[in-house]
């Protein structure tokens, strides 16, 4: 017993020297932040299944960050932080999964998105042309939103 107490005792001494080794130094490491913009933008958006429910509905949502303000980063931020759900994107950073809500892209399914938020997302997804005229074509991750701006994402199901 009174081995293993010299023992730690040698131990929390080793520690404690090393300590102040360690602290005894004006060479401080230069921290160098990267030379990207910090965003701080206020926008809207829903997202909503291929029913048409609304999964999530933020007003006003502050994006903070030195991501760019995509449509991707921003629902994310927001999925994580604020609603404490889980999402997952594929290796070409298109968005899989928030939540229980899944595209199985084998299938088909995607999750789209368009301008604008309280669309009609059942008339929408009922209709092709509207559709077309209404999703946009382009990547989440690559589509910057700006200040003001609202959107909608949808989870779209293959027919």
């Amino acid at each position: 017993m009174k081995s293993i107490r010299l023992i730690s005792l040698l131990l929390a001494l080793l520690v404690l020297g090393c300590v102040f080794v360690a602290c005894d130094t004006n060479d401080y490491a230069s921290i160098e932040l990267p030379e990207r913009p910090f965003y701080d933008i206020t926008v809207s958006f829903q997202i909503k299944d291929n029913t048409g429910k609304t999964i999530f509905d933020a007003v006003n949502y502050n994006y903070k960050g030195h991501e760019d303000p995509t449509i991707l980063n921003i629902i994310s931020d927001y999925v994580v932080i604020e609603e404490d759900y889980k999402f997952t994107v594929d290796k070409n950073n298109i968005l899989v999964s928030i939540g229980g809500y899944k595209a199985n892209t084998s299938k088909g399914d995607y999750w789209a998105f368009m301008k604008g938020t309280g669309h009609d997302v059942q008339a929408i997804l009922k209709d092709e042309n509207q559709q077309k005229k209404k999703f946009i074509d382009g990547k989440m991750s690559e589509y910057v939103v700006k200040d003001g701006d609202s959107f909608t994402v949808v989870l779209v199901k293959a027919k």
